[in-house]
């Protein structure tokens, strides 16, 4: 079954949930797999979801907000009402790359002898890699904008799509050479719970804990002789706590122990231990035991 992993805009959305609950929040992992996620993916993803014009996002508390903002996007979202304790965030990504030169349609024949459409792009639209890793090359093919779409076979996915693509990525260098890359077109689209990021949690500027509760991915790629388009929306629900407290005084209502020091001395200058029977406004500070002496 096909599965789609949107490392950025779930980054987003976290970043979304940030600047509604105020400052730069510390997301705390409840497992395993969260902590590596925070370490591998946004930690160094932070920063640069806010220079992705592809990516926009929104954190609130206020329902009309997020369904202001999807409907102005055309999402098929819509968030139900929230209450006093909740907010919700939602991030989607929508980039469009085309190929430097439009391909030509070439049907696609697996090994069981069923045909797909499919596209073939020449050897001068595409690079091709190997990675040791991996067994089967990797073509590497240019866009207008600059970005690169990869593709290589694999057989069956692990559970960390995103770490597989940079290993490959970091470990290819130049393959074989072939006069084109042919693959089939796409048209996928996933629905999946995030389960990588229910359960994190942080502390609002106001002191309020921050915990996910829920969240969801519905994902969109298509792919034809004129380029890709990529589509992802992420959805988040959260829990804030009770606003913590504001600090509270540190009353003494005891006996209690006070003295006087002056650096470089020994010991100090005066100790007291004070009981109730001397607990009264001594109405000024004049000398009591001790006159001045005369000139």
């Amino acid at each position: 079954m096909s599965a789609v992993e949107a490392p950025l805009t779930v980054v987003s959305a976290l970043a979304a949930v940030e600047k509604h609950v105020g400052g730069h929040a510390e997301w705390r992992a409840t497992t395993e797999t969260q902590g590596a996620f925070l370490h591998n993916v946004y930690a160094p993803c932070r920063a640069e979801v806010e220079r992705i014009p592809e990516i926009e996002s929104c954190g609130s508390s206020n329902v009309e907000d997020l369904n202001d903002f999807a409907a102005r996007r055309g999402l098929a979202v819509s968030f139900r009402p929230l209450q006093a304790d909740e907010a919700a965030a939602v991030s989607v990504l929508d980039l469009l790359v085309t190929w430097t030169e439009p391909g030509r349609s070439s049907p696609v024949f697996t090994r069981d002898r069923h045909h797909f459409p499919g596209v073939r792009l020449p050897a001068s639209q595409v690079t091709f890699r190997r990675a040791a890793c991996h067994p089967a090359p990797i073509a590497i093919i240019s866009t207008v904008t600059g970005d690169t779409v990869s593709l290589t076979p694999l057989e069956s996915a692990g559970r960390d799509l995103v770490a597989l693509a940079r290993r490959l990525t970091g470990d290819s260098e130049p393959g074989e050479r072939f006069a084109g890359v042919v693959f089939p077109m796409v048209d996928l689209e996933v629905k999946q719970d995030l389960g990588i990021v229910i359960g994190l949690a942080t502390r609002a500027a106001d002191g309020r804990s921050v915990q996910i509760v829920a969240a969801e991915q519905h994902s969109s790629l298509k792919m034809n002789e004129s380029g890709a388009r990529a589509e992802v929306i992420v959805t988040m629900q959260m829990v804030l706590g009770i606003r913590r407290q504001a600090p509270l005084d540190f009353v003494i209502n005891e006996p209690f122990l006070v003295w006087i020091e002056r650096p470089g001395l020994s010991a100090p200058l005066f100790v007291a231990h004070v009981t109730r029977e001397a607990w009264r406004n001594p109405g000024d500070l004049a000398a009591r035991l001790s006159r001045p002496g005369p000139a």
